[in-house]
Order: structure tokens, then C-alpha cells, then sequence
């Protein structure tokens, strides 16, 4: 049995567009971001994805405004197609779960205030200690992070039930996500990008003769350190075990990325002009000479720091 899920990353935010880190801070999509989140959309309702599409019966989504408010815009658009097929309506259920980073004392900062601010700590958090935990009330690990967000992927794969969901997040909950896929434990980066509303298709996968309670996440994490046995050990607290969680080994079944980052839906600015006359027309051409990507797009940090949303 496979089940699909395609996951998004929100659309932008005028913090992402500054590089001040939002973790549960409640910042609403911008104007761009409005406009990623339609756009996206409607590239789910083009042909290249009608089969994954129409198979979607669930969308989940982080409960913060701008997760869900991108969802209720690619909802939207979906469900219009969806419309012209006959098919049910999608509506969009939140979990909490799915929120960014808890960052404590460093929301609403840049990563370079903040590393500036506690360098020793941002640090051991960001690349050397997946236990610590930024400064202030609320800071969370990247351990705790994993744990709540592969939990909530784990119920919506059950819920699911070898069908397809939508499900809308955060840039540190796509990089766990990806950890899953590819075996990498917090405390070291997947060298993923993940831009604003691109399109990422995982798919976790039960075989008839799957073995009961398998964690293929620290089984391939497992398999990479015998083949590289020749390197340095993992440091303090990247066990690969860590990847285990409860959930996650009930649920068992093989983890895999089928699509990430996708991104081409998104170039060029979204100019008054195009959203108008995509708006009156119904139609969706890239505008001209749309090589540009909009400010923001990728908040990716210049620094090595790449965990730091």
C-alpha cells in the first residue's frame, strides 16, 4: 500500500522577505506570498498533476496563519477543477503540530542578531547539539521539532490510507520530512532547499512482507554510516536512533522523495498587472520574460546555519 502526500511550504511572508525568523510568531502571508499561494494552486490543477491531484481526500495544515491561508488558497483552486470532474470538496483541517520552530528569545530577529547575540548556543543548536534549545520561554530542539512533526505526518499518512493528502507547513518541518525520507538525523543538514509554495511529493510505502516495527529512517541513516566508516563519527546526539520514534516504527513501511522543490510555477514578479489580467482572462501564463524570482522566494540563510527558519 503507498500513500502520497504533497507537502508546501507557506507562501511568503514580509518577514521571510526581511530574514527576521517567525517560529510560532503568527506573521501573515504578503502580498507575494498571496500570490505564490494561488499560483501554486494552480499548477496542481494543471495536467502535469491531475492524477496526483484528483487523488487528494485530505488536507492538513499547520494551524499558523500564513500555512493556513496558503492552503485555503490552493483549496481554492483545486476545488474549482475538482468542481468540473464531480468530485467531493476539499475542506482544510489544522494541526498544530505542523507549526515552524519553536525559536523562544529569537523570534522576531535575524539568524545573524541572534548568533550574534548567543554564539556559543546558536552554535551548539543550529549544527552541533540537536538537544539545545534557543534561549527564552518555548525554545525547542530539533529532536523535539522531529518528533512533533513526524508524529502529525505519521497520523496523516493513517488517515489517509494509502490514498493522497495536501499538507501545508513550515521550511523546518519539510527538513524533517526530508530526514525521514533520506535517513539524515537532526543535527545535520539534508542540503534540501525549500523554497516558498514549491511543490514536494513524498511517499511512504507498506510491502506486503515489510517487517513489523521497521524504521527505515535509521535504517538507511545505519546504512550511510557503514559505508562511510572511514569519516569521523557522528557527533554527540546525531544518533541515528533518534529517528525512531514511537510513531513512526508502528507505522513501520519504507519512506521515499518522489518530487522536491519544485519551484517554475513561481517566476517572475507577481506585478499588479498579471495578477489582474490573470484574474479577468482565467488564464495563467508565466509573465514576460519571467526569469526573475520574487523577493523572498527562498529564505534559505546565506550561512552555513541552514536549519534556521
Amino acid at each position: 500500500m503507498q500513500t502520497r502526500l504533497v507537502v508546501v511550504r507557506h507562501g511568503e511572508t514580509s518577514w521571510n522577505k526581511t530574514g527576521k525568523m517567525q517560529g510560532h510568531i503568527d506573521v501573515p502571508l504578503n502580498e507575494t506570498g498571496e500570490w505564490q499561494a494561488v499560483r501554486t494552486g494552480e499548477r496542481l490543477g494543471h495536467p502535469d498533476y491531475e492524477e496526483l491531484a484528483s487523488a487528494i481526500s485530505l488536507v492538513v495544515a499547520s494551524d499558523l496563519s500564513r500555512a493556513c491561508r496558503t492552503a485555503a488558497l490552493v483549496v481554492d483552486r483545486l476545488n474549482a477543477c475538482r468542481s468540473r470532474k464531480g468530485l467531493e470538496a476539499l475542506t482544510v483541517t489544522t494541526d498544530a503540530r505542523l507549526r515552524e520552530t519553536h525559536l523562544g528569545g529569537w523570534q522576531g530577529v535575524s539568524w545573524a542578531e541572534a548568533a550574534a547575540s548567543e554564539p556559543e548556543l546558536a552554535v551548539r543548536w543550529n549544527r552541533t547539539d540537536p538537544e539545545a534549545r534557543p534561549p527564552g520561554t518555548g525554545g525547542e530542539s530539533f529532536v523535539a521539532r522531529y518528533g512533533r512533526v513526524t508524529d502529525a505526518i505519521t497520523d496523516v499518512v493513517a488517515r489517509a490510507g494509502g490514498g493522497t493528502a495536501l499538507v501545508v507547513t513550515h521550511g523546518g518541518c519539510l527538513q524533517d520530512i526530508a530526514r525521514l525520507c533520506t535517513g539524515t538525523p537532526p543535527g545535520r543538514t539534508t542540503r534540501l532547499r525549500r523554497p516558498n509554495a514549491a511543490i514536494n511529493v513524498v511517499a511512504h510505502t507498506v510491502a506486503e512482507d515489510s517487517p513489523a516495527g521497521f524504521c527505515p529512517a535509521a535504517a538507511a541513516a545505519a546504512a550511510e554510516s557503514a559505508a562511510e566508516a572511514s569519516e569521523p563519527p557522528p557527533e554527540a546526539g546525531q544518533d541515528p536512533g533518534v529517528l525512531c520514534t514511537e510513531a513512526l516504527v508502528r507505522l513501520g513501511g519504507t519512506w521515499s522523495i518522489e518530487e522536491w522543490g519544485t519551484a517554475d510555477h513561481l517566476r517572475g514578479p507577481p506585478s499588479g498587472a498579471v495578477r489582474a489580467g490573470e484574474a479577468a482572462a482565467g488564464s495563467h501564463e508565466e509573465p514576460a520574460g519571467g526569469g526573475a524570482t520574487p523577493a523572498g522566494h527562498d529564505d534559505m540563510p546565506a550561512t552555513p546555519f541552514d536549519d534556521a527558519e
